[in-house]
């Protein structure tokens, strides 16, 4: 049997244990689920089982029994911690919550997250490392690049494609056949109309760019 570790122990965490927990009562993937955190978090008390630290992982685990998910909602962080786990040789696991509907020509890259009661339509591409949250709605002929993330309730018109490294908040809806570029944060609520170029932030209703995304950053520090 496998071994998942959920890198990151924050509210994120919490959930996307959830969703493993939801899979493992339905299939029985993993025989142990653990929580994985950089060195100096190690003092906090883990959501559920274990907490083990990234630098001791390996010494601890077959890595060919292992496998990793990213559980931080920051997206810049996301790749950051992707890449690390990626140079260590370590496999990740892709999590979809047994409520979700997910097409059959839909394509799910490694490390990819589907929360609970989200729709992923036909001809979907979710590029490695994205996170879709709770009940959200992803279009037909859709491509979201590597490392966004998908807040929840937001519905995504069909025939878009969606950057890397991207966040679009709570609530937000696309209009079919947009283009939203990489670094683009999309404010909650926000209604998109039109095409939104790279390193953007956009909010309002209809989406309206309010600055430069110079520091690719949608929360206020990189705290995993």
């Amino acid at each position: 049997m496998k071994k998942l570790g959920i890198y990151g122990g924050g509210g994120f965490g919490k959930e996307v244990c959830d969703i493993a927990l939801r899979m493992n009562d339905k299939h029985q993937v993993w025989d142990e689920i653990f929580f994985v955190v950089d060195e100096q978090y190690l003092g906090t008390k883990p959501y559920y089982g274990r907490i083990v630290s990234i630098e001791d992982v390996l010494s601890e685990f077959d890595k060919e029994g292992l496998e990793i998910i990213i559980a931080v909602g920051e997206p810049v962080v996301r790749k950051k911690l992707f890449e690390k786990v990626k140079s260590m040789g370590i496999k990740f696991a892709t999590l979809v919550d047994p409520s979700c509907i997910i097409s059959d020509t839909a394509e799910l890259g490694e490390g990819v997250i589907v929360a609970p009661l989200s729709i992923v339509a036909s001809s979907v591409v979710l590029e490695r490392n994205v996170a879709i949250n709770t009940m959200t709605t992803i279009g037909h002929d859709i491509k979201i690049g590597a490392h966004t993330v998908i807040s929840t309730h937001v519905t995504i018109g069909g025939s878009s494609t969606i950057g890397e490294e991207t966040f679009i908040g709570l609530g937000a809806q696309t209009k079919q056949e947009l283009s939203i570029g990489k670094n683009v944060i999309v404010g909650m609520g926000s209604v998109v109309f039109n095409d939104i170029p790279e390193k953007i932030i956009a909010m309002g209703n209809p989406a309206r760019p309010s600055r430069r995304n110079d520091g690719n950053l949608v929360f206020k520090s990189k705290k995993e």
